[in-house]
């Protein structure tokens, strides 16, 4: 029999230092980072370890070849991560009902 024993570990970012990744929004040149020495995420590492990028890159098309789009719902644009703090959320949660009707 083997027990896992999960440790929880409580991750404090502080302040971004003034060398940290600016952005990492180009799909063109992904951010890589290691997040066993860099929990928050500030230092991008993928011009260090481009293989690693690359077998990620990979791996990340095929799943998206094999992806279909779900189909019980139809698409509404109140779902969109941009009105919600840029996160996908249980958005529909916080609609009241006076807001319901909306305009993209």
């Amino acid at each position: 029999i083997y027990i896992y024993i999960y440790i929880y570990k409580q991750v404090l970012c502080t302040e971004v230092p003034e060398n940290a990744t600016a952005t990492c929004n180009d799909p063109s040149n992904p951010c890589l980072f290691n997040v066993a020495s860099d929990p928050c995420e500030y230092f991008d590492v993928s011009k260090s370890h481009p293989a690693i990028v690359k077998l990620l890159l990979n791996r990340l098309q095929f799943y998206n070849s094999t992806a279909i789009p779900p189909g019980n719902k139809p698409q509404d644009p109140r779902a969109n991560p941009i009105f919600w703090n840029n996160t996908w959320t249980n958005w529909f949660d916080y609609l009241r009902p006076k807001f319901l009707s909306f305009v993209a």
